[in-house]
């Protein structure tokens, strides 16, 4: 299998990895059923935490973490790893919504919003419940927002001002590599673990491809809302490319993944070619399944004929 073709047969592949966790997950709900689990969310009605997704993928990182280290997992630490998922991704609409009413963007100020909150609360109360000290929120809060969200701020700010991609690629480096590398330390830590470097490459390494698939495939989004775009940086450094994507995107035609393969050769092949760099870095079969489920989707038709973008929960609120 590779990023460029994808046949028949990997497509079975994938989807025979990936049905049992789905299964799993949806149905069963082995994170969420353990005594210190639903005390800890019994309250918890965010519509971020009900998204089933957060099990599957949670569900293949620690199975990527256990092949990877080969270290075993305590199985109450998938909840750990989804309330910090679902904090994540909390934590980021609350933050694009300050930004762009001008609000405070300061660490503090985005974990004490009403939104944010709640996810920290419960992802606190699971860890006492579940005999965890303070380790994994000191660590979220002071190494990994503390020790990188003020400069991430500033890069927001430039790659927006300028669009260079090394600007855009210092916020992925962040928002997508730190992050989870960040994720990374939420299993290491809850299990008591010693740091794993070649583990700690590979989530980080699965955030940095994970974000060049979700730029292609929110490529018309992104450009459309103002918000910094990966591929728009590549394509940049093609005029030509650049000035074909956007005259597309005017004539609302889909920039899919074959049309950038046809329409822009020089900056499709240039991208794939950055992404397959992180995507092998990723050697644990269950921590590639995520990037082989978004590659499978990439290559289907259907995909794009559908939105792909997940709906900031500010965007609902009245």
């Amino acid at each position: 299998m590779g990023l460029t073709r994808f046949s028949r047969w990997d497509r079975y592949r994938v989807i025979a990895a990936a049905l049992p966790y789905i299964a799993d997950h949806a149905f069963r709900k082995p994170f969420r059923t353990n005594p210190q689990a639903r005390s800890s969310t019994t309250e918890l009605d965010h519509p971020e935490f009900q998204r089933v997704v957060h099990d599957v993928y949670c569900a293949m990182f620690l199975r990527g973490y256990r092949e990877s280290t080969g270290y075993r997992v305590d199985r109450a630490t998938g909840l750990a790893a989804v309330l910090f998922a679902v904090f994540m991704y909390v934590f980021d609409d609350e933050f694009e919504r300050r930004r762009r009413r001008g609000e405070a963007t300061e660490v503090t100020a985005i974990i004490d919003s009403p939104s944010v909150a709640v996810i920290w609360k419960a992802l606190n109360i699971y860890l006492n419940a579940t005999g965890r000290d303070g380790a994994i929120t000191r660590y979220i809060k002071e190494d990994f927002l503390g020790g990188g969200f003020d400069a991430y701020r500033r890069d927001i700010a430039d790659a927006e001002a300028s669009g260079g991609l090394a600007a855009i690629m210092r916020v992925v480096a962040y928002d997508s590599g730190e992050v989870l590398h960040t994720a990374y330390q939420v299993i290491r830590l809850f299990n008591g673990h010693p740091y794993h470097e070649r583990c700690a490459q590979e989530f980080r390494n699965l955030g940095l491809a994970g974000k060049f698939l979700d730029d292609m495939a929110d490529y018309a989004e992104d450009i459309g809302s103002g918000n910094p775009n990966l591929l728009d940086g590549f394509a940049a450094e093609q005029p030509d490319d650049l000035a074909r994507a956007r005259a597309a995107l005017a004539a609302d035609e889909p920039v899919t993944m074959h049309w950038w393969r046809e329409r822009c050769p020089v900056t499709y092949e240039r991208y794939l070619r950055h992404t397959g760099r992180h995507y092998d870095l990723v050697v644990a079969p269950r921590l590639r399944l995520p990037l082989d489920i978004y590659l499978m989707l990439l290559h289907s038709r259907r995909f794009w004929t559908v939105s792909t973008v997940r709906k900031p929960y500010y965007e609902d609120r009245t």
